[in-house]
């Protein structure tokens, strides 16, 4: 990459770690919906304990069983789409987590070795970095 002037390095620094921050975001949101699930993981296990074999999700009457095992439990507001939220956010964490790799893969490319703090390599005030990214993040205005 080169020499990069002080606006090219913010970009990038900027970027890598809005990329970062949204990842993080996205797998806080998978957990929280992980942790929702608890019901249907209880509800699994004695599907299999039941019936001598793991659920197939495939199948709407073992799904039907499934939730009716939930309900049992003492979940009965878990639902269908909960199941399919949670595997949406798992995606998207997964695939925020992976641009997050990337962006900060080519950050630490450019970095200089030397200590050198991101904002003072960018040529700006911790202040200003911070104002990028929270502007980029969409929480504040310019």
């Amino acid at each position: 990459m080169g020499q990069l002037p002080p606006a090219e390095r913010l970009i990038l620094a900027v970027r890598a770690e809005v990329t970062r921050v949204r990842a993080e975001e996205a797998s806080d949101r998978a957990a929280l919906l992980d942790r929702q699930l608890a019901p249907l993981l209880q509800a699994s296990q004695l599907f299999s304990r039941r019936y001598r074999r793991d659920p197939d999700l495939a199948s709407e009457e073992d799904l039907e069983q499934l939730f009716a095992l939930v309900a049992e439990t003492g979940d009965a507001a878990l639902t269908r789409e909960h199941l399919d939220a949670a595997a949406e956010a798992t995606r998207e964490a997964a695939a925020r987590q992976g641009l997050a790799v990337l962006a900060l893969t080519e950050l630490a490319k450019v970095l200089p070795t030397d200590g050198t703090s991101i904002p003072d390599w960018c040529g700006v005030s911790e202040e200003q970095f911070l104002s990028e990214v929270l502007t980029t993040l969409g929480i504040y205005g310019s």
